[in-house]
């Protein structure tokens, strides 16, 4: 895994054996059969909390891969070596190839810092190798998206970038640019009482979007399907006519590549194999309806000279399609056997020039862009253009059900395994989601009625008519690597298995399963309990972190590159469902219905019927039941829910974390009071799903300010102004451009328009006390009767109520800004009046960056609690925060920062993992939320998580050593000390 393949690089004839070799049936599905088991082993014993953050934070992931794209980050440690280069080296090198000028506004956003974090994300879900500190360099994965180009052709002209290259660049900047901006609004489609007045349809201004060039039929369609994608772009066209305004000639012509980088789904051989092409007569002639730059149709011709090609698209699609192809394809151009014409797939069919009726129709990738009526009346097209003879191939997405069902991938008597094998096909049901996001569209069942598919499925696979897609190891991974990770998983079993032995009672104590729903505010056996509990022992934890790591690594090192990184670009649809689960209260309507589930029939009408009564409600021909089931199919092949029978869903373990406890009744009286008295699960997926997941969309625009020249974003920019004002399109983070307000986060989360948003944000404050034992971060004990902790920037108190209620000798007060103070103890309900009424717990108004104020009893705190602030803010700003404290503090004053401590992904003092061990020394994905929160903190502040070596120069900059730092074996979660210097 560790060795790039450059695709246009000689290869060994050992490489291209093993090559053909990994591309055999039975490799194919032991490798899907690892992924599957990686997967569903990561999702039992990973806990439920970081497998919630890593899933609704995935966008970060898919935000870093288009950076890397956009920044040609590959292309500069492609020329700099297998030694790598040094962070603060590939920053000059990235800004020396933008273009424009280099003073520009905004320019400054990338710094090596900030690039150093980004990269360091990619190296911990193994996208790139860290060498050593801050030295990064290629590895298999990332070669795979190198166009080959020279550094000097992208300084000349990077639009041509994609040229003659295997597509994925460009599939990586086009789904990471409008794929993962759409998504973000699935939510606010589906259920319209989510959007805010700027999200809304009606907010759409017509400022020539609709052309008058358009048919009235063409407008009509468009107008009915209005979707995520017209939410995020502020657009009533539709995607393929935005697509082909002038703005967005660089987005047609990346489109157009990024299509042949879809034939990395199968080999070759199997495409050409799925047909008998051979039995065609001379001359025959194969029509590509819509078949773009003609990426598949192009490998028929070249196989079979015989065939005669028509690529069928749009004009502005023809116009540039030969352009495409390199030399190698000039021949076939040249001799007429290849040619494009232009022609809508819903006009009228007109003859070919031969007059002669098509050999075959080919829709690849076609059908599921559209809806059914649509789709059928495409179909209708060529039936009345087809001979009696003629054949109609479609190539798509076939998607299983995640239950026992007919179309299965595997035997399930004795398996352990999903039906669809989960995340092995994964790539599938996220693509399904980008589809709705997109078109309204969808992929669809072997057994779909709606278009009249009557295909044969043949085993492993999920795309159409063909074999299991094949992912091929590298021909450097030795096996011994392969059996070390697969020992790794083994021994931390053995490890689990000793722990729960070792506590068991009266009977045998048995790992929680996956299936069974684990709900906090319902009773439970004392064994249940127990398990449950088990969860944060810090041997448990580490266990299971190795466990996800090796996972993770094993996943990386068998998988195809492709599957890869077409599942990492799209992990933002799974963050859109989960945020969709939350807001339709979804657990709660499953927890109701029981163990055996409900059918999305009636789910969808519980759903409806737990709306908002004083809002939009949904549009039941956009919010529908088969739309609603694609959403949780996703969810259930992701181990988020379990599908219990084809279109039947139940919550399981995992999904059940995000329960609130509050019954339908109470939720549909006060839905605005859902969050209140609960462990801020709820809450905070609401806010990482909502602003932080949009926030992330932009960060390559606010990092490369030049590709914001094709942004068309929702909030409505004006481009042609901002040039003439240079400071138009200046912003401090990609929060900011996100959301088009010159406002920090804290201060637009308390505007009018954002009230919802600040509730939940001060909410899910609380769940962050799951991520830690707080009350383990200090010897609260050692404090003398009466000591008085100030909770500092502390919201509603979420971890100092925690030692208050534990340690009754500290009294506790909660310094925040007015707005928070003011909704502080009503956030928690009648749960803590005791602690309110006897003033043990109090809150007061002081803004972070305010001079200190003496407490009432004019006497000096003995413990400042600075708990996830620091990574809101520059270390300049961090700096102000400790002097301030520092001013305040007293000789025996101790100051208590609770931040992630992110370590390098090499070997380094803080390294995670034993010698000999082939894991990442960071334990790789299975701390990947902590780098992850490291991009949000980045995108939304322009801040930072910080290492060991930072935080203790920052502390000490500003008046305090720090003395003592504490976090579980594993664990990027830590408390450190620090005493008045």
């Amino acid at each position: 895994m560790d060795v790039p393949r450059y695709a246009k690089a000689p290869r060994s004839a050992r490489e291209e054996a093993t090559d053909e070799l990994n591309a055999e049936p039975s490799v194919v599905f032991a490798i899907r059969r690892i992924k599957a088991a990686c997967g569903q082993l990561t999702a039992t014993v990973d806990r439920p909390w970081d497998a919630l953050m890593d899933a609704v934070r995935a966008s970060q992931l898919s935000a870093c891969l288009r950076f890397m794209e956009a920044a040609h980050i590959v292309e500069i440690l492609r020329e700099a070596g297998p030694n790598g280069i040094h962070v603060k080296d590939l920053c000059r090198s990235v800004k020396e190839l933008r273009p424009g000028e280099k003073d520009a506004p905004d320019q400054e956003n990338l710094n090596p810092e900030r690039l150093g974090h980004i990269l360091r994300v990619l190296a911990t879900s193994h996208w790139l190798l860290e060498v050593s500190s801050d030295v990064f360099a290629n590895n298999r994965r990332s070669s795979l998206m190198d166009t080959g180009k020279s550094l000097e052709e992208l300084h000349v002209d990077a639009m041509w970038k994609y040229a003659d290259t295997n597509g994925a660049a460009a599939a990586v900047g086009q789904v990471g640019d409008y794929a993962s901006k759409v998504s973000v609004y699935l939510t606010e489609w589906l259920l319209p009482d989510t959007r805010v007045s700027s999200d809304s349809i009606d907010a759409i201004e017509s400022t020539g979007d609709i052309h008058t060039k358009r048919t009235s039929t063409q407008i009509g369609r468009m107008a009915r399907y209005l979707t995520p994608f017209n939410l995020a772009f502020g657009t009533k066209l539709g995607f393929f006519q935005w697509l082909e305004l002038p703005e967005n000639r660089h987005r047609l012509v990346r489109f157009g590549h990024a299509m042949k980088g879809t034939s990395q789904w199968e080999t070759k051989h199997e495409f050409l194999d799925a047909f008998p092409w051979k039995e065609l007569p001379q001359g025959a002639i194969l029509v590509d309806v819509g078949g773009g730059v003609g990426s598949t149709s192009m490998a028929i011709a070249q196989a079979y000279s015989h065939i005669h090609v028509v690529v069928e698209d749009r004009e502005q699609v023809v116009e540039n399609a030969s352009n495409a192809w390199g030399p190698e394809c000039q021949p076939l151009l040249k001799s007429g056997r290849v040619t494009w014409r232009s022609r809508d797939f819903f006009a009228r069919w007109d003859p070919l020039a031969s007059k002669r009726d098509p050999d075959v129709f080919l829709l690849r990738l076609i059908l599921h862009n559209w809806q059914d009526e649509d789709s059928v009346k495409i179909l209708r097209r060529l039936r009345a253009a087809a001979g009696l003879d003629t054949k109609i191939i479609i190539g798509d997405m076939l998607l299983p059900h995640a239950c026992i069902s007919q179309d299965a991938l595997i035997a399930h008597e004795h398996s352990p395994l999903l039906p669809n094998l989960g995340v092995a096909s994964i790539q599938g049901y996220l693509i399904d989601v980008m589809m709705m996001c997109l078109f309204a569209a969808k992929e669809r069942t072997v057994r779909s009625k709606a278009i009249g598919i009557d295909a044969d499925q043949s085993g492993e696979g999920v795309f159409g008519i063909y074999d299991a897609p094949p992912v091929r190891p590298t021909a450097s991974m030795s096996f011994a690597t392969l059996r070390a990770l697969h020992a790794s998983i083994g021994s931390a079993i053995d490890d689990l298995e000793h722990i729960y032995h070792d506590r068991s009672q009266s009977e045998p104590l048995e790992f929680p399963s996956l299936n069974d729903p684990y709900y906090v505010s319902a009773p439970h056996s004392a064994a249940q309990k127990l398990a449950h509990q088990l969860s944060d022992d810090p041997a448990v934890s580490l266990a299971s972190k190795q466990i996800v790591a090796a996972c993770a690594q094993l996943n990386a090192s068998v998988s195809k590159p492709w599957y890869g990184f077409t599942e990492a670009i799209l992990g933002g649809q799974l963050s859109a469902c989960l945020r969709f689960a939350e807001a339709s209260h979804l657990v709660e309507i499953l927890r109701e219905a029981g163990e055996c589930g409900l059918h999305v029939d009636k789910l969808h009408r519980s759903i409806l019927e737990l709306r908002p009564k004083n809002a939009p409600p949904p549009d039941v021909t956009v919010f529908t039941p088969v739309r609603l089931a694609h959403v949780l199919r996703l969810l259930a092949t992701s181990h988020w829910l379990r599908e219990v029978s084809p279109d039947v869903f139940a919550n399981n373990q995992r999904s059940s974390y995000i329960d609130s406890g509050k019954t339908l009744e109470e939720l549909r009286h006060n839905p605005g009071n859902k969050y209140i008295g609960t462990d801020g699960v709820a809450a905070f997926l609401a806010v990482v799903g909502d602003e932080s997941y949009k926030t992330m969309a932009y960060m390559t625009e606010w990092l490369l300010p030049d590709t914001r020249k094709v942004l068309n974003a929702r909030s409505g920019i004006d481009h042609a102004s901002a040039d003439q004002n240079p400071n138009a399109n200046q912003y401090e983070t990609a929060f900011n451009l996100a959301f088009d307000t010159q406002l920090t986060y804290f201060p637009w989360l308390e505007t009018p328009s954002a009230t919802r948003a600040f509730r939940a944000s001060n909410d899910c404050r609380l769940a962050y006390i799951l991520t830690d034992r707080g009350s383990a971060g200090f010897q609260w004990a050692t404090l003398k009767l009466g000591s008085v902790l100030v909770d500092v920037a502390g919201g509603i108190g979420s971890t100092s109520l925690t030692i208050a209620v534990a340690h009754p000798h500290i009294n506790v007060v909660v310094d925040d800004r007015p707005q928070v103070v003011n909704i502080g103890p009503s956030s928690w309900g009648s749960n803590h009046t005791p602690l309110f009424t006897s003033g043990r717990v109090s809150w007061r108004v002081r803004d972070l960056f305010e001079p200190w104020k003496p407490l009432a009893s004019g006497k000096a705190p003995d413990v400042f609690l600075l708990r996830l602030i620091l990574h809101d803010w520059k270390d300049e700003e961090c700096i102000k925060i400790m002097r301030i404290l520092r001013s305040g503090a007293g000789p025996d004053t101790k100051l208590i920062i609770g931040d992630m401590l992110l370590p390098n992904a090499c070997e380094a003092q803080d390294t995670f993992v034993q010698d000999g061990s082939p894991l990442l020394p960071n334990l790789g994905v299975a701390n990947i939320h902590g780098f992850l929160m490291d991009l949000t903190m980045m995108s939304m502040f322009g801040a930072n998580e910080r290492t060991v070596d930072e935080m203790k120069a920052l502390a000490l900059s500003a008046g305090w050593k720090i003395t003592d730092i504490r976090r579980s074996p594993g664990s990027v979660w830590a408390y450190s000390t620090a005493i008045p210097v």
